[in-house]
């Protein structure tokens, strides 16, 4: 037989890419639980949010460093995670979830920030793993619940309550027409399969990586001392 090495280089490569992107997307998935979890992890050490807000909560999204950038209407982009509260009390595994589009108002420059969302009711979280949920109002980050500020869906179902901390002077963010949606394809990267659907991760039909386990506990934690 003879060998092609001009053949034979391409092949390899292809082989290198295929086994190399999976080890990759996982890896980013679980950057993405890890980053929400240190995210959460603040909130908590700075109590911003309010313990009965977290007592009460049936879902809760954390989306670490959510872009805005332009002049006058700005995009914005982050990926996150939810989980939702199981009917003994627990919380689930997490689904990873992304908000995009809408206005940031008038604001100049490119900021970030981080953003927590506690769902008050199961309707809500439906929606956004059906892909047919948007954010409406101005949400501001909040110390307390005296300056909690709720959101609503834009057919004015449920309650979401938003806590923002940016950089600078990013205060208070104009979520109006917002987008979250869940990502079945990087929610199968962090938990090893092609695609998961919502309702497998939060049935706990899937295995989840050992960094979860640690996400559930701030969660965990939180909820059950305060």
């Amino acid at each position: 037989m003879k060998f092609h090495p001009l053949i034979s280089v391409p092949v390899a490569a292809l082989i290198l890419a295929t086994t190399t992107y999976p080890i990759l997307a996982a890896e980013d998935a679980t950057q993405t639980v890890r980053s929400a979890n240190t995210t959460l992890q603040e909130f908590l050490d700075r109590q911003q949010i309010p313990p009965a807000i977290l007592k009460n909560s049936q879902g809760i999204a954390i989306i670490p460093n959510v872009i805005q950038a332009g002049f006058v209407l700005g995009a914005k982009r982050g990926e996150g995670i939810m989980l939702v509260r199981n009917q003994d009390g627990s919380w689930s595994n997490p689904a990873i979830i992304t908000l995009t589009g809408g206005s940031f108002g008038l604001q100049a420059g490119a900021k970030s920030s981080d953003i927590v969302l506690a769902f008050q009711d199961a309707e809500s979280i439906r929606k956004v793993y059906n892909s047919d949920f948007r954010l409406g109002g101005d949400v501001s980050g909040t110390a307390g619940p005296e300056d909690s500020q709720a959101v609503f869906p834009t057919d004015s179902t449920g309650n979401i309550y938003s806590y923002v901390k940016g950089e600078g002077l990013f205060g208070g963010v104009a979520l109006s027409g917002v987008r979250v949606d869940y990502e079945e394809d990087e929610t199968g990267n962090l938990y090893g399969q092609e695609k998961v659907s919502a309702q497998q991760v939060f049935t706990g039909s899937v295995t989840p990586p050992p960094i979860v386990e640690s996400l559930r506990k701030t969660l965990g934690g939180a909820t059950a001392s305060r």
